[in-house]
């Protein structure tokens, strides 16, 4: 029942996802009502300052053929960006 737009690996043929920084180890992110990245949103309905990221979450992505990219999340604004393409 949960759609298949939410699920990255299945629908782009992503193979591996790994966090690091402030997501470290963390499988998801949540944004409050200002775009500011939280962990924890699984445990909770409400995010509460303990599981705000502080530091920049960088997931690192590699595609069943093998091509790497990685995306970052600034904290604060939830500023999310493809590494190596900051100003496109």
């Amino acid at each position: 029942s949960v759609s298949k737009n939410i699920f990255l690996t299945k629908r782009f043929g992503v193979d591996t996802i790994t966090s690091t920084g402030g997501c470290t180890g963390v499988q998801h992110i949540g944004f409050d009502h200002l775009g500011s990245p939280h962990t924890s949103f699984s445990g909770s309905a409400h995010p509460n300052n303990a599981s705000y990221i502080s530091t920049p979450c960088i997931f690192s992505f590699t595609m069943k053929k093998g091509d790497p990219f990685q995306i970052q999340i600034e904290p604060e604004t939830g500023y999310a960006f493809v590494v190596g393409q900051e100003n496109i």
